[in-house]
């Protein structure tokens, strides 16, 4: 697989549950277009298949849902 330097950017969520990484804003609200599993886009249709709605509830995000900041260290 080759390495994707602009891939992975700041503000990244991993879905536990549902095995995505997406970006959520500052209130919790899913940013269409920018859910994947693995190197695939997930469409907009399926996102709100997966969730109902933009906006996640935080109980869910507090036990699902994992900033990937924690999850990436830096290589030297």
């Amino acid at each position: 697989m080759e390495y994707k330097p602009g891939f992975a950017v700041r503000g990244l969520h991993y879905d536990v549950e549902k095995g995505v990484l997406l970006k959520l804003d500052s209130f919790l609200q899913i940013q269409l277009g920018t859910v994947y599993r693995g190197l695939s886009p997930v469409s907009d249709e399926e996102v709100l298949r997966l969730y109902k709605n933009r906006v996640i509830p935080i109980a869910y995000v507090e036990s699902q849902v994992k900033h990937m900041v924690s999850c990436v260290s830096r290589l030297t």
